[in-house]
């Protein structure tokens, strides 16, 4: 049995296979609208990766098997709750990617002016540590990134972010994302015309024709 996705993979057994965004619907109908019994005991759970509340529910009109996660970019600018508290409502698991968005996009000493000395500097918890708890609490999976032993040990830190502080996290969402991802041309989340989309593929596929000719 292989999965073919730019090139073969060769599964004996799966335990969990999340879809890729390029084509979301595409990708996903592959995977979802087979029979449960057409592998066998091969795949055992099946997820998609940055799909709407509309596309998700475009899914569970002809999937055979309900997706068990739907994976989201989430973090304080962007909590996407209605669509957190609808998957849950449809018993699929949210897991968030960038809980602590990247230092590019994040204003640390504003936030920490927002949380208004919020205990975590008291308890010694880094700004990172109550922004992945924060999504814990809410309900999601969290999936921080980090290459650096000393953070990755720092993302298991046990503690409970007040309520207070909670809704001073909440207040931050402005419904902004930062995985726009125009260099596909296709308009996954909306909101872009048909012709930024095509500059935006013709711009990214121009710039690797560059990077390759060096």
């Amino acid at each position: 049995m292989s999965f073919t996705s730019g090139s073969p993979v060769s599964l004996d057994y799966c335990v969990f296979f999340l879809t890729a965004l390029d084509e979301p619907l595409l990708s996903a109908t592959v995977l979802l609208s087979y029979h449960p019994n057409t592998y066998g005991d091969l795949l055992h759970l099946l997820g998609i990766s940055n799909f709407t509340k509309e596309e998700t529910e475009e899914i569970l009109h002809f999937a055979e098997i309900k997706p068990a996660v739907n994976q989201i970019e989430a973090h304080p600018y962007l909590q996407q709750p209605d669509l957190l508290e609808w998957s849950q409502k449809h018993g699929i698991v949210v897991a968030v990617y960038s809980p602590p968005p990247r230092k590019q996009h994040l204003r640390p000493s504003k936030v920490h002016r927002q949380l208004g000395g919020h205990s975590h500097r008291s308890r010694r918890q880094s700004l990172a540590q109550v922004l992945v708890q924060s999504a814990v609490q809410r309900g999601t999976v969290v999936l921080p990134k980090s290459v650096t032993p000393s953070r990755i040990a720092e993302n298991f830190a046990d503690f409970e972010v007040p309520a207070s502080a909670m809704d001073r996290i909440n207040a931050f969402d402005r419904k902004h994302r930062y995985n726009m991802p125009i260099r596909l041309g296709v308009n996954i989340f909306g909101g872009h015309a048909a012709e930024k989309l095509r500059r935006g593929r013709q711009d990214w596929t121009e710039k690797q024709r560059e990077l390759k000719g060096r």
